[in-house]
C-alpha cells in the first residue's frame, strides 16, 4: 500500500499575513472591523480568533473563548497594547489587528509524521509565513481510518472537473482553534478549506497558481492523481458535496496537519 505521495500546491491559510489585506479599511485578513466594548457586546468569528491568538500573548491573562468581545476581552487587548507601546484603549483598530498576527500567528505545532487513529489518510501541508510561497505537500497513507472527498463542484473554471477535497478538521495549532478543546476552527466556523484546482487561463504548471482566496490550490494533474489514489487504493468515498453546509454532515475520512516552516 502507498506510503506517502508529495505534490505542489499554493495555501492561503487562514492566518496568513503576508498578502491578504481588506482593501478599504486595511484590515489583515481574517480581522475586517474594528472590535470594541459596545452594548449589546459585538460577536463573531473574529472575535474568537483575536482571544485564541491573545491567549499565545505573556501579556495577556487568560480569557474565554466564547467569541463575545466582553470586558476581559478589551481589557486583554488593552493590556496587549500597552506592553507592545500602542495606546491602551482596549480597542482592536487594524494597527493592533496587524500587530496581533505578526506575534501570535505562529502556533509552534511540528507535524509528527504519522496518521491518527480513526483516519483513511492525512495530508500533511509544511507552509511558509509568507503564503504567496508555493510547497509541498504529503498525503500519508494509513491502515488505520483519516480531509473528506466531495463530488465536484459546479464552476470546472474555478474548481476544476475532478472531486474536491474538502478540509473539515485539523489537528492542532491554528488548525485546531475552536470553543471547546474537542472542536476545530474549521468545522466551526467555515464549511472548511477545498483542495481543488482550475481551469486557469494561458497557465502552466512551470507558473505560480493563481492566489487560492483561502482555499488550497493544487496542479490539475496532482488532484487527479490524488483523487485516484484515495479512491482506488485507500477506499475513501466520494461524498456528494454539501457546499456551504454547517456543520459538515458527513464523519471526515482525513485530516489536515498544517506546519509552519519558515
Amino acid at each position: 500500500m502507498l506510503d506517502r505521495y508529495v505534490f505542489t500546491l499554493s495555501f492561503a491559510f487562514l492566518f496568513s499575513v503576508a498578502e491578504l489585506s481588506n482593501k478599504d479599511d486595511g484590515f489583515p485578513a481574517p480581522f475586517y472591523r474594528v472590535l470594541s466594548l459596545e452594548n449589546p457586546p459585538m460577536e463573531g468569528k473574529d472575535v474568537v480568533i483575536l482571544q485564541n491568538l491573545l491567549l499565545r500573548s505573556p501579556f495577556v491573562r487568560p480569557i474565554s473563548t466564547s467569541g463575545v468581545y466582553d470586558r476581559e476581552t478589551s481589557e486583554a487587548v488593552a493590556s496587549y497594547q500597552k506592553r507592545n507601546g500602542l495606546p491602551s484603549n482596549g480597542v482592536l483598530n487594524a494597527t493592533t489587528a496587524s500587530l496581533v498576527l505578526k506575534q501570535l500567528m505562529y502556533d509552534g505545532y511540528r507535524d509528527d509524521h504519522t496518521v491518527p487513529s480513526g483516519y483513511k489518510f492525512k495530508v500533511h501541508v509544511p507552509v511558509y509565513k509568507d503564503r504567496t510561497i508555493e510547497t509541498n505537500a504529503t498525503l500519508y497513507d494509513s491502515n488505520n481510518k483519516t480531509f473528506d472527498l466531495n463530488s465536484p463542484e459546479p464552476d470546472p473554471k474555478s474548481f476544476g472537473p475532478y472531486p474536491v477535497i474538502r478540509a473539515v478538521k485539523g489537528l492542532k495549532g491554528n488548525a485546531a482553534i475552536g470553543k471547546n478543546k474537542d472542536d476545530t476552527f474549521l468545522s466551526d466556523y467555515r464549511s472548511g478549506i477545498l483542495m481543488h484546482t482550475g481551469e486557469w487561463d494561458h497557465w502552466n504548471p512551470s507558473e505560480p497558481m493563481p492566489n487560492s482566496h483561502g482555499c488550497i490550490h493544487v496542479h490539475p494533474t496532482d488532484l487527479k492523481n490524488i483523487d485516484d489514489i484515495l479512491v482506488h487504493k485507500l477506499g475513501v468515498v466520494i461524498h456528494k458535496n454539501p457546499f456551504e453546509e454547517n456543520p459538515y454532515p458527513y464523519v471526515p475520512q482525513g485530516i489536515l496537519s498544517v506546519e509552519q516552516i519558515g
